[in-house]
Formats: structure tokens, sequence, C-alpha cells
């Protein structure tokens, strides 16, 4: 992909490359002008067919070549301008009064090459143009190329000077233009790199150029100063492998110790990547988001980020976390696991690295569970961080593919600017067991045919069969769950007035004596002569059970 500095370059060069051919043609059409001007006011002066051949091909010839579709690069209109000196050279030499003259193309076709091609180029054109000038010199000299037999009436001694003035004039203008407007340029690029190095080097962040050789190309201070042991050593052109095992012979490493050229190797792999990111951790602590990215002309920049205080407030928090004891899985709005604490990868048997980026499908496979997902994503877009909170009971699926039961309560949170899913889960595999044995106790419970009170701490009630209102003729309206002792033995009194209670004369001063300090069961007498015995338990925990029995 061309850069911006390549169509600045691209564009300077078309523009320079058109004005090299128009002036060069210009100068051309002005000795030819000079030539036909002068065939017209002398008489005598007539313009020799081969220089009426060499003319047409400059004049006539060259304009529909630069005016093709061909010539809209910058390369084929600096070719066809040097074609056109190539050919001015031959005539002028063939020509012997412009020989002097026309040898001043020479220098202009190796400035062109050098411009507009490279020096290799203009150093090999400069040749072509320099053996066709020894190969007219031969041909004089062993008389190949006869010389004119009348030079001043090619060209006489009334204009020579005038015309090779014009002409020498004309193109040490065009060099000297041509050469300023290059220079001119390049001043310009330099001063415009200069600029960039001055911003390069205020970046927050350090910043590094490697070339296609993965040669140090340019770096900013912040690279520079990294660590000191290491600035030295950053010449440019010193490779990339190279400011490694540097690094690593300085300790700037110390992940690299024991295996030093293992880590060298995936640092190169990672470094051979079109993009890449790692974190590298220096000797003094210091954490480095290094992040690299492959220009289309092969070169690497890099960039350096201090993450150290991220880093340490993500161990912070991720040490916070696992010293829950709750499980609790981060997701990301995509669904994607960013994160579990300890108790997650108990849970689930999952370490984070097998489970960081898989999609919560995963472990939580359950469609229910997937369209509550969807809704609070929907949800959340449309709120502020923090309103969006939900409970649900489902299924989640461990690694060894066991499902089990869980509560997950989630609720929406930003971290580091970005809002993701915090997802509490309390495994109730236990719970759910205790449930049901508790469901099957009790079902025990009330086919017996003694009456049970559960009695908590605080003296009220937690459980009660219903044997136990059977037995003392409590009206089944009459609810015993989360009454207190006092209230319960006044709902006694209330629906059995003439209750007897053994060794006492007050039903409820008697029944309140027994629970307050109980040494042994006591018989309560019902209106209908049924013995009842009553006895009270302690358990632990401070609760206490309550028991009602007939026994006639």
């Amino acid at each position: 992909m061309a850069t911006v500095a390549d169509h600045d370059k691209t564009r300077f060069l078309n523009s320079l490359a058109s004005r090299a051919y128009l002036l060069v043609f210009g100068a051309h059409f002005v000795v030819f002008s000079v030539m036909i001007i002068r065939s017209f006011i002398q008489d005598g002066y007539e313009v020799p067919i081969m220089t009426w051949v060499l003319w047409a091909i400059i004049i006539l010839g060259t304009p529909p070549a630069y005016l093709s579709p061909r010539a809209s690069t910058y390369e084929y209109r600096a070719w066809l301008t040097q074609v056109l000196l190539i050919i001015s050279v031959a005539f002028g030499l063939a020509n012997q009064g412009l020989g002097a003259v026309t040898l001043f193309n020479i220098p202009f076709i190796a400035v062109m090459g050098a411009i507009f091609f490279s020096a290799r180029i203009a150093f090999i054109q400069l040749g072509i143009a320099i053996l066709i000038f020894c190969a007219f010199a031969a041909a004089k000299l062993i008389g190949i190329l006869p010389d004119i037999a009348n030079p001043d009436w090619v060209l006489n001694s009334d204009y020579r000077w005038v015309l090779r003035t014009v002409y020498v004039s004309l193109f040490s203008l065009v060099i000297v233009y041509f050469l300023q407007q290059y220079i001119a340029y390049t001043f310009a690029t330099v001063r415009d790199l200069e600029i960039l190095q001055e911003a390069v080097d205020e970046a927050p962040d350090a910043f590094v150029v490697w070339d296609e050789s993965d040669r140090l190309f340019m770096s900013n201070r912040r690279y520079r100063h990294l660590d000191r042991r290491l600035e030295p050593h950053l010449r440019r052109g010193i490779s990339f492998e190279e400011t490694l095992r540097t690094g690593i012979r300085i300790g700037m490493y110390p992940e690299s110790e024991g295996n030093e050229e293992q880590w060298i190797a995936e640092r190169l792999e990672n470094h051979n990547l079109a993009e890449s990111s790692k974190l590298v951790r220096l000797d003094d602590g210091r954490w480095m988001n290094v992040v690299e990215s492959r220009t289309s002309s092969g070169f690497l920049a890099g960039f350096r980020t201090d993450v150290t205080a991220l880093r340490n407030s993500e161990d912070l928090l991720q040490a916070t976390l696992d010293s829950v004891s709750e499980a609790v899985v981060t997701l990301s709005t995509e669904g994607r696991v960013l994160n579990l604490n300890a108790a997650s990868q108990d849970i689930f048997g999952y370490t984070l690295e097998e489970l960081k980026g898989q999609h919560v499908l995963t472990i939580a496979p359950e469609t229910g569970t997937t369209a509550l997902r969807k809704n609070l994503l929907q949800r959340a877009t449309r709120s502020a961080v923090g309103a969006t909170q939900n409970n649900i009971d489902t299924v989640l699926v461990r690694k060894n593919r066991e499902k089990f039961t869980a509560r997950v309560e989630t609720r929406d949170v930003e971290i580091n600017g970005e809002r993701v899913f915090l997802n509490f889960i309390t495994d109730l595999t236990k719970e759910r067991r205790f449930e049901n044995t508790v469901q099957a106790l009790g079902a025990a419970v009330e086919q017996l045919a003694a009456g049970f009170v559960l009695v908590n701490e605080v003296h009220q009630i937690t459980y009660s069969n219903n044997q136990f209102s059977y037995l003392l003729d409590i009206p089944s309206s009459s609810k015993l769950m989360g009454l207190t002792i006092d209230e319960l033995l006044d709902l006694v009194v209330r629906s059995q007035p003439e209750l007897k209670l053994s060794a006492h004369d007050s039903l409820l001063e008697g029944l309140q004596t027994f629970y307050a300090a109980a040494d042994g069961p006591v018989t309560l007498l019902t209106p209908g002569r049924r013995l009842l015995q009553h006895r009270s338990t302690s358990l632990e925990g401070n609760q206490t059970i309550l028991t009602l029995t007939a026994t006639s």
C-alpha cells in the first residue's frame, strides 16, 4: 500500500519529468528555428538532409510519444527525454560544427538518471553517452566519418558563437533548474523528517522502525532510554536479534534465564509476523506491551508501552478474585471468557489458559441461558453501566462433561473502558442434595404418629408437623411456622382450655416452666381423657425439638 510520502514523491517526479521534456524539447526547437531562419535569410545556406531527418524525429516524433497513454509515469517521460538528448548528441557529433555544443547533453543525461532512477542507472546511461561520443570520435580518426568540406558553410563563424552561446546557456539553466528543484525537494523532505523525528521523540510510547532486513532504521528517545545499559548498542544498522542477545547479556530479560535460545527463537518468530502483540517483563519489574506491524515496503514499526501499572492492577484484581470463595467468571459482550478466578477453576475443572477466549457455550450450553445472555446484552446497550443485573438457576457443564445445577448472578461493569459481565456462580449440587434430603425427611416425619416442633436459637418455630396440631386439637387454619414459643403456648391454651398438665394447676404457667427448664417429660390430659407425653430435647446450635406422643 502506497503511503502519503510515496504519493508526494511520485507527484513531484511526474511534474519534474514533464518539465524536463518540455524544456529540452523547447531548447532543441529554438536551435532548429535558428537554423531554419538562417536558411531563409542567407543565400547559399541549406539545412542538410540528415539534419532534417534528425530534427523531424525530435520535433515531430517525440511529442506523440509524450502524449501517449504510456507516458503517464515519470519513468517513461524521463526515458523519452534522455532518448531525445542521445539523438541530439549523435546529431551534433555528425555535424562537425555542433559537436562541442551537443556534448553538453551528456552531463544532463547523467543528472536525469540520478534524479529519476538511481545512481547505478545514471552511470550506465552516462557510459552509453560516452560510448556514442567515442564511437563518433573514432569514426573521425579512421576516416569512416569524413570531415565536412566547408564547415563554415554548415555553420559559419558569423553565427557559430551566437548559437553555441544560446545552446549552452539554455542547457546550463536547465541543469541548474533541475538540480535546484531536486535539492529543494530533498531539503524539504529532510526538514519534514526532522519535524517527524521531533514529534516521534515526544511520543508517550517507545517507537522503533526496523528495515526489511530487520536492522534498526530509526527510534525515538523513549525507546533509546528503555534501558541505559542497552542504549550504547542501539546504533543504526544493528539487527533485531543482536539487540535481543545484548539485552540477555546485560540481564534485561529475566524470563529468558535458562532457556535463552528458545526465548530468542520465540521472539524472532513473533517478530516476523505481519502483526503481533506480546507482554515482556524487564529486570527492573516493568512490563512492556510490545506491538509490531509490518508495512507494505517491508519495514516493521514497533511500539513499546509501559503497562506496569495496568499489569499490577490486573494482578491485584486477580488476587482479589482468587481470594473470593464464590466462583466469578468474566465475559465480554461477545460472550467470550475473559477471566475466571481460582474458585471457578475448581468448579469447572478448566485452567484460565484453557478457557480464556472460549465462548460461554463451552460451560453454559443451555438454550435458556443463551437467550438470557442475549437479552442482557440488549438491555445493557440501552442502559448505563451497572444498571444490568440478573439472577438465574441453570445447568452448567464441567470439563469432564458432568452437568450440575448452579445459581448465576450477572452484573455488568466497566473495566479499562470496556463493558464486561461479571458472573457470580454458586454450585447448587450440595444445596439441592440437602433440600432433597430434607424434603424426604419431612415426608417421613409427617407419617409418624408423634408430633414434632423445631425451635431455633431465638425461640421461634422453624418446623412443625401436622400430627402436633392434631394431638392438641389446634385448628388446621392456624399456622405454627414463625410463631414464638410464647405465641405457641398461648395458642395451645386457647385451643384446649380444659387441657390438664400433671402437677400444675395453671396450664400456661406449667407449659412455660416446662419449656424454660425441662428436666424430663410431662404428661398432658385432654378433655377426651387421652394422655399425651410432652418432651423437650436440646440440639446443636441452641435449637430445641419438642415432641408430643399419645400414650393412651
